[in-house]
């Protein structure tokens, strides 16, 4: 094999390899972190029982839709206040 073959040889087997370990992330990835909210908390309640203080329950994060913001009211025109001399 010339220089060049083996370059390209090395580039291919990275890139494949890195497919492979994206592919594998998606696949187990969502498996292990997508509990996200609720393994967090888990690891938080064990962290604070651990140190010996209080469990403050989270508050749940709302989420924001954009049906949910409402239209500013629409600015009212001044009216022109005359004052008695």
């Amino acid at each position: 094999m010339t220089p060049p073959q083996i370059l390209t040889f090395i580039v291919g087997v990275w890139l494949v390899g890195s497919g492979i370990g994206a592919g594998l992330f998606l696949l187990l990835g969502r498996r292990i972190y997508g509990r996200g909210v609720e393994h967090g908390r888990r690891l938080t309640e064990v962290a604070h029982s651990w140190r010996g203080e209080p469990v403050v329950p989270p508050v749940p994060r709302r989420r924001w839709s954009r049906l949910d913001r409402k239209q500013a009211p629409a600015p009212q025109p001044r009216r022109p206040v005359f004052h008695d001399s």
